[in-house]
């Protein structure tokens, strides 16, 4: 049998605490680089815009965390 078969995959992507799992590995680093590419941007000066680094960062790091929700959850 093929490790990587579809149904096979499918059907163990489809268990909710495999979505679960998936979600929380493609989360939590999304906002751990959200965390350090900010303050690295802060640290090499860009301070006077350091709101606008936030919202950004963590801006990108909800949308990422959102389209996964809706992928595994459309799975």
């Amino acid at each position: 049998d093929d490790p990587l078969n579809f149904d096979r995959i499918h059907s163990a992507l489809s268990q909710p605490p495999i979505k679960l799992i998936i979600f929380t590995v493609i989360s939590l680093p999304l906002f751990h680089w959200a965390h350090r590419f900010r303050f690295t941007l802060v640290d090499v000066g860009l301070k006077s815009v350091s709101t606008l680094i936030a919202v950004l960062c963590y801006g990108v790091a909800i949308a990422g965390t959102i389209v996964s929700a809706v992928i595994l959850w459309n799975i």
